[in-house]
């Protein structure tokens, strides 16, 4: 498991200070309920929120996820945003698979979330397994946006992938 020492280190080195503002993508997952605790347990205080999505595809799962989500953002003080999305409808309308749509539907609301709100950076957790497929999907978005994303961050002119972890969850 990566160390909060090194995440830190991870921060800095892009240019992350304390007070900098960052939206993190949280689902509920291993993956990007360990990134949540990570910047909270930082000692780089970044202005948080927590930004979650239900897409409402897998019923009961999908509300306790939204639940956990929202109970931790009220137990760190963090600010909570989610976005409830007709993630079907939407795939159907636009002739995309649901993961897509879905990936759509996220990245463009995070998008929204941080021109309106003045976030300066998207934190998203991912897996060895889903890496590829929304690193494809942020670089098509990427020439839109004028906040640092990546599958980790990218700064305007700069892209930079950088390891959190290589742990048993896979994140990096």
């Amino acid at each position: 498991m990566i160390s909060q020492a090194h995440f830190d280190r991870i921060l800095s080195s892009l240019n992350l200070s304390s007070g900098s503002s960052v939206l993190l993508a949280v689902s509920g997952g291993v993956d990007s309920m360990v990134m949540a605790c990570l910047f909270s347990h930082s000692a780089i205080k970044c202005r948080l929120a927590i930004a979650h999505c239900n897409f409402h595809l897998r019923g009961a799962d999908s509300d306790s996820d939204e639940a956990l989500v929202r109970e931790y953002a009220g137990t760190q003080g963090v600010i909570f945003k989610k976005k409830d999305f007709c993630t079907k409808e939407y795939a159907a309308s636009k002739g995309l698979s649901i993961e897509m749509a879905a990936r759509e539907l996220r990245y463009s609301w995070f998008e929204e979330v941080c021109q309106r709100d003045g976030y300066v950076a998207v934190a998203v957790a991912h897996n060895q397994n889903d890496n590829a497929a929304d690193s494809e999907h942020v670089e098509r978005l990427r020439n839109r946006r004028s906040y640092r994303n990546e599958a980790f961050f990218e700064g305007a002119g700069e892209r930079r992938r950088d390891s959190l972890a290589k742990a048993d969850a896979g994140i990096f």
